[in-house]
Parts: C-alpha cells; sequence; structure tokens
C-alpha cells in the first residue's frame, strides 16, 4: 500500500503521506471537509468539494500526474556559494525596502507646525552663571 497522498487542511496543515485507502475512509467517515485539499506526490491540489477531481483520482482509476514546475531545474544559490556581485546587486533592494520603511513610519515623517499656536516656546536665558 503506497502512501503517496498529502492532505492540506483548511488551516493550512500538511498532513501525510496517506495511502489513498486513507484518503477514502476520511473522506467516507466526514473527517475532511469540502475546503481540505489533497494531492499525490508534487501533483496539483484539489479540494474535497470538487466531487469530480475526488471520484476521478480518488474513486476511480485515474492517476495523478506529475506538476511540471515542481521538476523544473533548481535556480538557487546555496548561501555559501552567494559571490561578492550578487552581495553588490542586493544593495538597491535593500536601499528601497528601507526607504519604504521610512516612508510608511508616520513617526519619522514630517510634522506640519502650527504657527498660530499659544503655547510658549522655551528660549534659553542669556543670564551668565
Amino acid at each position: 500500500m503506497e502512501k503517496d497522498w498529502l492532505i492540506r487542511t483548511h488551516h493550512k496543515q500538511i498532513l501525510g503521506p496517506v495511502s489513498k485507502e486513507k484518503i477514502k475512509y476520511l473522506i467516507n467517515e466526514n473527517t475532511l471537509t469540502g475546503e481540505d485539499e489533497i494531492a499525490c506526490g508534487n501533483g496539483f491540489w484539489f479540494k474535497i468539494k470538487e466531487k469530480e477531481m475526488v471520484d476521478k483520482y480518488i474513486f476511480g482509476d485515474f492517476i495523478q500526474g506529475f506538476d511540471p514546475i515542481g521538476e523544473a531545474e533548481d535556480v538557487l544559490i546555496a548561501p555559501e556559494k552567494v559571490s561578492s556581485t550578487t552581495k553588490l546587486s542586493m544593495i538597491p533592494i535593500f536601499i528601497l525596502i528601507f526607504s519604504y520603511v521610512l516612508i510608511n513610519i508616520p513617526s519619522a515623517q514630517a510634522q506640519p507646525f502650527d504657527t498660530n499656536s499659544k503655547k510658549k516656546i522655551f528660549k534659553p536665558s542669556h543670564h551668565s552663571i
């Protein structure tokens, strides 16, 4: 009995792998809700409420194909292989993010000055001590 099915609950928790028979059992017992999703291996996810898909892949004899995106070439660079050129190319991104944060923090923005205010302004004394 192959355990190649995954369950993604409506709370976004991943469970499994489990067998197709276990999925059938959980559906028949109403343990899985219509918003829960399932996928075989790295196949596509579909919701339990999608009766046509459940009938086809769980209760039928169709085999879910693999997601070709999951089989794509890995383009990520391991941290120890990051070159100094790559590090330098990240500087504009950090500047952009930092600028966005500064602009969107209310306390960092200039506040209008009320020239009609009756508040006393502190003026230092010119008396010598």
